[in-house]
């Protein structure tokens, strides 16, 4: 059956839905599990997210785990604008301390079962402070888009990859004086054995 949900809604267990899916400004204590298109727009699911359909998020806030077999991100140019070059990946990923941690899954749950890998929101934010989002709850929880590190580290991949090749350069052409000074060597060698045996 369809559910449509919208209009400050609170659902303590969990929902099971077959078919579409619409949730606007509900919160969601359990576990939402739904089979069919999904819309969550202004949303927060305290427990695990299982859709098997097409899902649109805005603005929702996943406190489990979201299982999805396949994300995608809108990425068309024509909702671009002031596209410019990204040319200081490398400076920016050498500011950044990646961490391992134990996280709990949402402040004060101390379920810290979890082993991670990435960054503290608040020191990223001290770098890129437009890949930090601050939550509207009264938490003020900070989260990390992460997908943004992607074309910064295409762009620090690039950058040391020219250093490489420059370098690789500049080895091939060490190489080549060092073999003629050899053969220039070997040549004076030669001439000064002559003259000695005169």
């Amino acid at each position: 059956t369809n559910a449509n949900i919208t209009g400050n809604s609170t659902i303590g267990g969990t929902l099971n839905v077959t078919g579409a899916t619409t949730l606007a400004n509900s919160t969601i204590a359990g576990t939402l599990n739904v089979t069919g298109a999904t819309t969550l727009a202004n949303s927060t699911i305290a427990g695990t997210l299982s859709v098997t359909g097409a899902s649109t998020l805005s603005s929702a806030t996943i406190s489990g785990t979201c299982t999805a077999s396949k994300y995608v991100t809108s990425s068309d140019s024509r909702l671009k604008k002031n596209i410019q070059d990204v040319d200081n990946g490398l400076d920016v990923l050498m500011e950044l301390k990646p961490v391992s941690y134990q996280k709990e899954s949402s402040i004060g749950m101390n379920d810290f079962g979890t082993t991670e890998y990435g960054f503290l929101a608040q020191d990223v934010k001290k770098v890129l402070p437009e890949v930090v989002y601050e939550s509207n709850n009264a938490d003020k929880l900070l989260s990390i888009n992460y997908t943004s590190f992607i074309p910064l580290l295409t762009n620090a991949v690039q950058v040391q990859q020219t250093q490489i090749d420059s370098y690789k350069n500049q080895m091939e052409a060490l190489k080549k004086e060092n073999e003629l000074l050899k053969k220039q060597l070997n040549e004076l060698k030669e001439a000064v054995d002559k003259l000695i045996k005169k």
